[in-house]
């Protein structure tokens, strides 16, 4: 999270947000954003996120990397360019 407060400041040179938001995973970290830098956004839109991760969540990540890794444009995440067409499931 430190790493996105320093971006947002230090590189881009943007002192306050307005808002932070993200989906998910972003919504997660957006709070945590607000709790970590309090006086840094006036406000924060979390959508479909919450501060406490389920076991539905722990499942749901190995199944969702196993998909995109069974894919055969995935090469490992070896690649120069994207594919020209969506990666299509091994045969």
């Amino acid at each position: 999270m430190r790493a996105n407060y320093e971006l947002v400041t230090k590189v881009l040179g943007i002192e306050r947000l307005f808002a932070a938001t993200g989906f998910a995973r972003g919504a997660t970290m957006a709070m945590q954003m607000a709790v970590l830098y309090p006086g840094f956004m006036h406000g924060l839109l979390a959508v479909s996120g919450s501060a406490y991760w389920g076991t539905t969540a722990l499942m749901r990540f190995p199944i969702l990397l196993s998909l995109i890794e069974s894919c055969d444009g995935w090469q490992g995440g070896n690649y120069d360019a994207n594919p020209e067409r969506p990666a299509q499931g091994a045969a």
